[in-house]
């Protein structure tokens, strides 16, 4: 036990052999005791290598006070004298800064000790130990540096972040700034648009005048606006003694009471925009760490200047927005990322009747958009915001009264410069109600031109007199057996010889000075294909320029082939009629007067049958030029409007102008259709060998973009090869499928089959009858998922103009089932079709094979 509590022998000796001196001189501590009678510091060599002595361990108390730094001797020299009071704890603990009495150098320094006393309270003995604490102190001041450059760096950002005008902003950055470095004067200047001026602002200052005020670079010197357009700060630390200036630049510093400054220049895409000074009264030592601080505060405050100034002018823009928006007749909106909507402007407040309060596209669709069209337009919305791409869609909005009106709605969206993200979304919607009604209303008369020019069997065909070029319609070209573009003189080529003389005088007189530019033939046209001939009449009118000259040639052409037969038959009939009446004379007088009856009926009918064909005539000239000419030179200025007055015009006009395009487009599409229903003809010896398989594919190339758009698919069987006509098998083909697609039954997706089989004429359904005898028949047939129909309304449907819709609900002319009829029979075969409500339906095709 006495083992725990007794120092074992070899450690007695261990402590005996330690050295104190050893010990002190290990750890940096030296000792050190002031003698109270003589006033003499007896230390160490340690404590006198605190004070930078080289010899001398014995000072008196005031030669030592005297390498004390001057900020600290007073302190040092209170702190003693209450250490050595009876009235203390005689405890005496000061770390301060000593200027070496031999070497200069300045050390902190730890003195600490105490006081003995007697008890009667006079002091015996001051004494204790010191150690140097550089090392420790500037670490400590490093810390707290960067502590402080810390603190002030945030309560800068926290101070500009808030700021909106950028002169507060550079005042108050200024301020803190001379705050921090405590500084006399702090100040933010920036360059004026001349290049030449600077200006001072509001600044801080502390103990010394304001310097606001506008200032010329060239009055800084040469060398100082250098190498601030380089943008290297300038430090200046004592002006007074600096021998880079004058004895005038010196006094011109003094007058401003500038001791030291520093220049930070901030220099942007080359050009010199701002400095940031800074400015003592008297001569200043700039640390490394000060320079770095007054260069990143220069950074900060540009900007923040910059940021203040770019939000007051998006401040000031939005503002020009919202008043132009709302001075603009029709309605505008702005949206968040989200859909979230954020401006709509005066214009759409009056015309739904409701203020504008927060709310979201998705509630707007749901409220004030039609039932029908609201999940249409959120979709829209909804995919241009997952693709990041702009959209536009028509839809009916209700207004205050009530009223659905048709608007077109556009919308496009804005993304921040820098991060490319989507920012916001911008729209508009124009009111297209009058417009879409006038359109319907267009539609429907060109589908009844169409229907009209299909029922005359009209041809049309256009001259270009500068090229000598002929274009003429599909019907018209196939009279002819030429190509629709050929030069003149091919196409006279094909008329008869013995008209094409007399067709040709007729064309160049009308296109002679002083000529009315009417003219009109009869002739006959040798089909330069087959050599059939058919007897046509031709109607054109000369088109002139503004100065009278003529540019173009547009007629028409009827086929008269029937009409010159019947009045040829008529005539021959006539003449036989009067040779038997002058040989059977005597026999026949008493029945004079019923012959006489008979050739008053023959000459009334051959009357009616010319005024008949005068008519057609006529109405072949105006179905050719007064309804074809508006709906060209509708396309020709409404080209002409985009190309030369599309900037004049706006967004909107060029909306406006497409649209009406696109009306003209749509009644040449019914034009077409009807001029393809007109120009097929029975043809029992098809021309070629086709194949359905290539028929088909055609024809859904032609309809890719609705087969896309509907999302519909099509499945095509094995398809045979048949005798017929190309071009209007894939009419047949296109029509069909075109039905199947337009007839959905949303939201399913249109699904439609196209199959083939063979059949013997003997297993053909008795209600069919093809056109022509054969032992097989190819049975094609075009099967949808759609809306279906009722069977009791079979036989109208391939009948022309007949609808079992309305046109509101599905778009069409009315032709096109007609047309696939014509097809057929052409081919010498029969078409049907069978369907139930709401179970799609099946269209079959019988064709000889």
């Amino acid at each position: 036990m006495e083992s725990h509590h007794h120092p074992s022998e070899s450690t007695r000796k261990l402590t005996q052999r330690l050295d104190v001196d050893f010990v002190l001189q290990a750890t940096g501590i030296g000792i050190w005791e002031l003698d109270m009678k003589t006033r003499q510091i007896v230390w160490d060599d340690q404590c006198r290598q605190l004070f930078g002595l080289t010899k001398a361990n014995q000072v008196s108390y005031e030669q030592a006070a005297q390498h004390i730094h001057p900020q600290d001797v007073e302190r040092i020299r209170q702190a003693a004298q209450w250490a050595m009071n009876p009235c203390s704890t005689g405890y005496y603990d000061e770390t301060y800064r000593t200027i070496g009495a031999d070497d200069g150098q300045l050390r902190w320094v730890r003195f600490y000790g105490r006081s003995y006393f007697t008890d009667t309270g006079d002091l015996l003995r001051f004494a204790g130990v010191a150690q140097e604490v550089t090392a420790q102190r500037l670490a400590q001041q490093s810390l707290q540096a960067a502590q402080a450059r810390q603190t002030y760096l945030l309560t800068l950002s926290d101070h500009l972040r808030t700021l909106k005008d950028p002169v507060q902003l550079q005042y108050e950055a200024a301020c803190l700034l001379g705050a921090q470095l405590g500084a006399n004067r702090v100040g933010y200047a920036e360059t004026q648009p001349d290049r030449e001026l600077v200006a001072v602002t509001r600044h801080y200052t502390q103990g010394v005048a304001s310097i606001e005020g506008v200032y010329r670079y060239a009055d800084y010197g040469l060398d100082l606006l250098q190498r601030m357009q380089a943008g290297q700060a300038v430090v200046r630390p004592d002006i007074a003694n600096d021998p880079a200036l004058t004895d005038t630049q010196k006094e011109a510093h003094a007058i401003l009471q500038l001791g030291a400054t520093i220049n930070v220049p901030l220099v942007k895409e080359g050009q010199l925009v701002a400095i940031l000074f800074v400015h003592y009264s008297q001569a200043h030592t700039f640390s490394s760490e000060e320079v770095t601080l007054v260069e990143e505060t220069a950074e900060r405050i540009w900007a923040a200047v910059e940021r203040a100034r770019a939000e007051d002018a998006l401040r000031e823009s939005e503002q020009r927005f919202r008043r132009l928006a709302d001075t603009l007749p029709q309605a505008i909106w702005v949206n968040d990322p989200q859909g979230n909507v954020e401006f709509l402007n005066q214009w759409w407040t009056d015309y739904s009747g409701i203020a504008f309060s927060p709310t979201t596209a998705w509630q707007i669709a749901s409220d004030i958009i039609h039932p029908d069209d609201g999940p249409l337009v959120a979709a829209a919305f909804r995919q241009a915001i997952e693709r990041g791409t702009g959209f536009s869609i028509e839809q009916r909005n209700r207004s205050a009264s009530g009223e659905y009106r048709w608007f077109f709605n556009t919308g496009v969206p804005y993304r921040d410069t820098d991060t490319g993200p989507i920012t916001k979304w911008v729209g508009c919607g124009v009111d297209i109600h009058d417009l879409k009604r006038a359109g319907q209303a267009l539609q429907e008369s060109q589908q009844r031109l169409q229907s009209i020019i299909d029922l005359a069997q009209l041809g049309a065909y256009t001259i270009d007199l500068a090229t000598d070029t002929i274009t003429k319609s599909p019907r018209v070209a196939e009279w002819y057996g030429l190509p629709q573009v050929t030069d003149v003189a091919t196409s006279l080529s094909a008329v008869a010889e013995a008209d094409r003389a007399r067709v040709g005088q007729a064309y160049v007189d009308a296109i002679q000075p002083g000529s009315s530019g009417a003219y009109q033939a009869e002739y006959t046209v040798i089909n330069q294909q087959t050599g059939h001939q058919r007897t046509l009449r031709m109607i054109g009118q000369v088109i002139t320029d503004e100065d009278g000259h003529p540019v173009r040639v547009e007629g028409s052409v009827l086929d008269v082939t029937i009409q010159r037969a019947v009045q040829q038959s008529l005539e021959q009939q006539v003449r036989q009629r009067t040779e038997e009446l002058a040989l059977a004379n005597d026999e026949l007088a008493i029945n004079n007067r019923e012959y006489e009856a008979i050739n008053k009926e023959l000459g009334e009918t051959n009357f009616l049958l010319k005024h008949s064909n005068e008519n057609l005539q006529q109405f072949a000239y105006v179905a050719s030029h007064d309804l074809q000419e508006p709906l060209r030179k509708i396309q020709q200025f409404g080209d002409l409007l985009h190309s030369r007055f599309s900037d004049a015009v706006g967004s909107e006009g060029a909306t406006y102008i497409n649209r009406m395009q696109l009306a003209a487009s749509r009644m040449s599409t019914l034009i077409s259709d009807l001029l393809t229903y007109s120009r097929l003809t029975t043809r029992r010896q098809p021309a070629e060998m086709i194949d359905l398989a290539e028929v088909v594919s055609e024809a859904l190339s032609n309809l890719e973009l609705v087969v896309v758009g509907n999302n519909a698919r099509i499945d095509v069987g094995p398809l045979p090869r048949l005798q017929g006509e190309y071009m209007p098998m894939v009419q047949l083909f296109q029509n069909l499928l075109s039905n199947a697609l337009k007839f959905q039954r949303p939201p399913v997706a249109p699904l439609i089959s196209v199959t083939a089989r063979t059949l013997s004429a003997d297993a053909l359904p008795p209600a069919i009858k093809p056109a022509q005898l054969a032992t097989h028949y190819h049975c094609i047939t075009v099967t949808d998922n759609g809306i279906g129909f009722k069977e009791q309304y079979l036989d109208r449907i391939f009948q022309v103009f007949q609808r079992l819709h309305g046109k509101d609900n599905y778009a069409g002319t009315g032709v096109g089932l007609a047309i696939c009829e014509k097809v057929v029979i052409n081919h010498g075969g029969a078409i049907t079709a069978t369907s139930q409500p709401g179970n799609g339906a099946s269209f079959i095709v019988y064709l000889p094979a």
